[in-house]
């Protein structure tokens, strides 16, 4: 065990750039609207980092004054035993920890500058289904599905819902400034696209063009 714990750790930083070549070509891919192709690289992307998506389903609310739970959509991932180490609970305190204090001196975005007057800045969910820490190749990994989702399906509202998961997990645990915009950059396309969340995807713009 400790044999295979090592080799784990020493193959880490292989494992990682071999998923973001995938990663970068499926991204390049998608751009080019070649989306069979860009499968086959996300597929090889999963399967060299050893995670697996599925949709699925949570009760939670979206708004201040919602009284009961309703049925949200959430994205499950999956590790297979061949996936990264995850972060410890102490690393990803200290992850978080960081980013706000990069954000209140301008090293990293925040998500918002401003109060809703109906939506929660983020979803609640009763029986505590948020996504689980991430490294940040695996959130470029959950965010190339997400794009290849919305590449693939028709642009409706549903849509807009699918994707929002894809986008929540890879701001979840945010430690690298390019994955964070990345992500921020997708959920101003989300939430400009619906009349409730437009103001809240100004705000989020806006601190995207400051942080430039």
């Amino acid at each position: 065990d400790d044999a295979a714990a090592a080799h784990r750790r020493d193959s880490q930083p292989w494992q990682q750039l071999v998923a973001l070549a995938h990663i970068e070509l499926a991204q390049a891919l998608l751009r080019s609207r070649k989306l069979p192709q860009a499968a086959v690289e996300l597929a090889a992307a999963r399967a060299v980092l050893g995670l697996r998506f599925s949709a699925s389903g949570a009760l939670g609310k979206r708004t201040k004054h919602q009284e009961a739970d309703v049925a949200q959509l959430t994205l499950d991932i999956y590790f297979l035993p061949n996936s990264l180490p995850r972060p410890s609970a102490e690393d990803v305190d200290q992850v978080r920890r960081s980013a706000e204090a990069r954000s209140s001196i301008g090293h990293l975005p925040p998500l918002s500058n401003g109060e809703d007057e109906t939506l929660l800045a983020e979803m609640q969910l009763i029986d505590s289904h948020s996504p689980p820490p991430l490294w940040p190749v695996e959130q470029l990994l959950t965010l190339a599905e997400g794009t290849y989702l919305r590449a693939m399906l028709p642009q409706h509202e549903s849509t807009h819902e699918q994707l929002e998961p894809y986008v929540r997990a890879a701001l979840g645990t945010p430690r690298w400034w390019a994955v964070h915009t990345a992500a921020m950059r997708v959920k101003v396309r989300l939430d400009s696209a619906r009349t409730r969340r437009r103001h809240m995807a100004l705000m989020m713009l806006e601190a995207l063009f400051r942080d430039v």
